[in-house]
């Protein structure tokens, strides 16, 4: 946390303020970008046969979060969609 605004001037309090709604704006955009980059990841592994159930295990978001990424990917889902191929023994 940051030391009180005491003993500081209107403008040094604003400038603060805005130094520090910069540095927020800025970690928004990185972590919108960053969300971007896992939508692409997540739509790329399943059309490569990763399971759904897999996606949410390892995304942490929820089924309907997983199934509106891919079908604005265009990807489909149901018993036609690609499976993991089987381990090989």
């Amino acid at each position: 946390m940051n030391a009180p605004s005491q003993g500081l001037t209107a403008q040094e309090r604003k400038a603060r303020r805005e130094r520090q709604f910069a540095r927020v704006d800025e970690l928004r955009r990185q972590l919108a970008d960053a969300e971007d980059e896992l939508r692409a990841i997540v739509v790329d592994d399943r059309r490569a046969g990763v399971l759904t159930k897999d996606l949410i295990a390892d995304t942490g978001w929820s089924h309907d979060t997983i199934a509106t990424i891919l079908k604005r990917a265009g990807v489909v889902g149901g018993k036609n969609a690609p499976r993991k191929p089987p381990a090989d023994s």
